[in-house]
């Protein structure tokens, strides 16, 4: 199945086309530009790459969060219409999931601790490990918490690779002086692929309920700044 991937949880997004989970293009745009002005443009680009059409695709995965409010409800509003209006399948991944893949294959004995930025000076992150041919097994549900909190989650007996560009809120030195299997992956482990949500789909048969819109939600994991300011 040809699908078209859409990531706009973080600034670094973009879109990419896969079949059957594997990347025929791809393309990522950093730039303050909302992504109401930029992603259309950007699928138009690909499908021009590939010579390919709105109905060459058999789905749709879209990042469901956590990460940028904005970015976020933008991604899955256009996803949903793009999915009616094709009576394509629907599917969603969440941001921590697609982070996490970018670790695989590393050590399949190690938990990967993908860790985002997500302002008020709290951290988006989850734990997962990986098996040989398989998707990322979470060890533990999504959440935001204090970036000081992260140290207690790590297993002690076992490498944790941590990535993600939520890097910068941890204390490298202190957390590995605790802990001598935690090793922090660089930048380049960092951004969001966007085919690694068709990857995952493709894994996790995500299309096998169809164009399901209703049961596509965000994940923001903690109040938006707006209605945290309400409450000040």
């Amino acid at each position: 199945m040809r699908v078209l991937c859409i990531e706009t949880s973080s600034p670094a997004g973009g879109v990419a086309i896969t079949e059957d989970g594997i990347l025929c293009a791809e393309l990522i745009v950093n730039s303050t530009e909302t992504y109401s002005r930029r992603l259309l443009a950007s699928v138009e680009s690909l499908f021009a790459q590939l010579n390919l059409g709105w109905n060459d695709l058999g789905g749709i995965a879209v990042c469901t969060g956590p990460g940028s409010f904005t970015g976020i409800r933008i991604g899955i509003a256009t996803a949903k219409g793009l999915a009616l209006a094709l009576g394509s399948g629907l599917t969603g991944v969440s941001s921590l999931d697609a982070l996490a893949v970018n670790a695989s294959g590393l050590d399949e004995n190690a938990v990967i601790a993908p860790v985002m930025d997500a302002k008020r000076g709290q951290i988006y992150t989850a734990l997962y490990e990986f098996h040989p041919d398989a998707e990322p097994f979470r060890l533990c549900e999504p959440m935001a918490i204090k970036p000081d909190v992260i140290s207690s989650l790590f297993p002690s007996d076992r490498r944790v690779f941590v990535l993600g560009n939520g890097i910068h809120l941890l204390n490298a030195p202190e957390l590995q002086s605790r802990n001598r299997k935690i090793i922090f992956l660089p930048e380049q482990f960092s951004f969001i692929r966007p085919w690694t949500l068709g990857l995952l789909a493709h894994q996790r048969n995500g299309f096998e309920h169809g164009c399901d819109i209703d049961s596509i939600d965000a994940m923001y994991l903690r109040p938006s700044d707006a209605e945290l300011n309400r409450k000040v």
